[in-house]
């Protein structure tokens, strides 16, 4: 696993998605592949109230036939193309906006890090 920051949301997004695509109730979904939870175990699970711990992590990603990085973390190209395909579906004044205030992030980021390596 890495250093990213998990999304509680996102994999009880994710989750869903698995047992969605599946076809399967809370109930028949907790019972696959050794995951021993109860319908309101998966519920919460996916509604973010907590997370799986990882045995089980590993097994839902097995079932969704993703990796556990992914199922925690995403696929970021997969991620950056759905947030294409919501972009290009705006008003040109709400898509310089939004490149607006991406840019004036960037910059105050660098900004910010110059000061750090001026202050070592």
């Amino acid at each position: 696993m890495t250093d990213k920051q998990i999304d509680k949301k996102a994999v009880g997004k994710r989750i869903f998605n698995i047992r969605n695509s599946l076809n399967l109730t809370l109930e028949q979904f907790g019972k696959l592949d050794n995951l021993n939870a109860k319908k309101n175990t998966v519920w919460a699970w996916e509604e973010c109230v907590c997370l799986p711990n990882k045995k089980r992590l590993e097994i839902i990603a097995k079932i969704g036939n993703i990796t556990l990085n992914e199922l925690l973390y995403g696929d970021t190209e997969k991620d950056i193309e759905e947030l294409y395909e919501k972009l290009i579906k705006l008003p040109s004044k709400e898509i310089q906006k939004l490149f607006n205030r991406v840019i004036d992030f960037k910059t105050n980021e660098n900004k910010q890090e110059e000061e750090k390596i001026e202050n070592r």
